[in-house]
């Protein structure tokens, strides 16, 4: 697993789309997409040196996938905190099925067993 420095801020066009949060609209990372999502990646691929955070296989943002450490559907309230997001690698085995290094880990997390790429 690759040890990954992540950086002191998000991307600054990251935190301006969360702080459109209002009664009527709240991010979800479902709705990431556009500069926005391009920005998150770049800023995660340059902090790994595009390397798989699992495996340290060489990506690229057309070769990767965002990676949520802990599971969205186990600490939904981690969706899109910044420092619970990787890129691992992804490839297209068959037609419109990518495989990639989180489907192995899928949403299984286990807080004692469980080695962050973070040192922490």
């Amino acid at each position: 697993m690759k040890f990954i420095k992540k950086k002191e801020r998000e991307p600054q066009r990251f935190t301006d789309w969360k702080a459109l949060s209002n009664e009527e609209w709240q991010p979800a990372y479902h709705e990431l997409s556009g500069r926005v999502k391009k920005d998150v990646v770049d800023s995660l691929l340059d902090e790994q040196g595009s390397l798989c955070c699992y495996c340290g296989q060489q990506i690229s943002a057309s070769t990767s996938h965002v990676e949520h450490f802990r599971p969205q559907s186990r600490f939904p309230e981690k969706e899109l905190e910044y420092v619970n997001l990787h890129v691992s690698c992804q490839k297209v085995r068959k037609k419109q099925m990518p495989e990639y290094c989180g489907i192995a880990k899928g949403d299984w997390f286990d807080e004692e067993l469980t080695i962050s790429p973070l040192g922490s």
